[in-house]
């Protein structure tokens, strides 16, 4: 089973209240009358990267991935959480508001792309430029 690996700006509450809002809203659910138990898609998500570690680990001659980044598309209101939760700030400089929290070379980043942004990629990415958003339109 995977080990929980925290960052050291988390503080035991803040771990301590993600944990318990897991436990409630997955822990039970009832089926036909019967409560059963139900493993929530973050567990299931952290337990598979969980086993890509432990894979890697147990085969010292493969490669490791180059780069050493889980990136999170996220809402505003996530990506302020993670900045409160970390104590990271965010970074506001480039197209998207972002908290990277560090881990030595590695990371974990949380990002948000706005509705409008969105639009404008799925029009560039559409027929290479030919469908444009409306505040582009002639």
């Amino acid at each position: 089973m995977a080990s929980t690996i925290a960052h050291p700006s988390f503080t035991e509450e803040t771990q301590a209240e993600a944990a318990q809002h897991d436990s409630e809203q997955w822990q039970n659910a009832q089926h036909c009358g019967q409560v059963i138990q139900m493993r929530s898609p973050r567990d299931t998500a952290l337990d598979e990267l969980a086993a890509i570690i432990d894979y890697l680990r147990a085969n010292p001659g493969l490669p490791l991935p180059y780069i050493r980044w889980i990136e999170v598309s996220a809402t505003r209101d996530e990506v302020e959480q993670v900045a409160e939760i970390s104590g990271q700030p965010i970074d506001t400089s480039g197209s998207h508001p972002s908290v990277i929290v560090p881990f030595g070379d590695a990371a974990y980043r949380v990002f948000h792309v706005s509705d409008e942004q969105m639009a404008a990629h799925y029009a560039w990415s559409t027929d290479r430029g030919a469908v444009r958003p409306e505040s582009e339109s002639a």
